[in-house]
């Protein structure tokens, strides 16, 4: 069912996909990402405050990682950067699970939901390739 769906969204372009990706300056600052204004690297744009791992290890020399800890440290002299996306593959969704709800097809409605959230999924996997 969900593969004749697909045919048919694609057939009729039903939904449409899109995506946003930003690449920006940043550097880390013990916990805290921050994100700058331009290359200079003088003015925050903003700061993201991350936290460390909170689950205990079992092994107690095992370092609790936190997402700053991707990211090269102010210090360092290193000019790193951190992406950032955002995708949906839910445009068209509304006026399709309409029909479908005047039609009292609920099947079809949450199969439609569905597949547009693995399509969302699949782009954002393709956005991570890409980057």
């Amino acid at each position: 069912d969900a593969l004749k769906m697909i045919d048919d969204i694609i057939k009729n372009k039903t939904l449409e996909c899109r995506m946003i990706v930003g690449l920006y300056p940043a550097n880390s600052d013990g916990d805290d990402i921050i994100v700058y204004t331009d290359e200079e690297r003088k003015e925050e744009q903003c700061r993201y405050f991350t936290l460390r791992q909170q689950a205990l290890k079992e092994d107690r020399d095992d370092p609790y990682m936190a997402m700053s800890d991707f990211v090269a440290p102010k210090g360092s002299g290193i000019k790193d950067y951190v992406a950032m996306f955002a995708v949906s593959a839910g445009f068209g969704v509304e006026e399709a699970v309409k029909k479908y709800q005047n039609d009292h097809d609920d099947y079809k409605s949450i199969m439609l939901k569905a597949v547009a959230d693995r399509f969302a999924e699949a782009a954002a996997e393709r956005v991570h390739e890409l980057i």
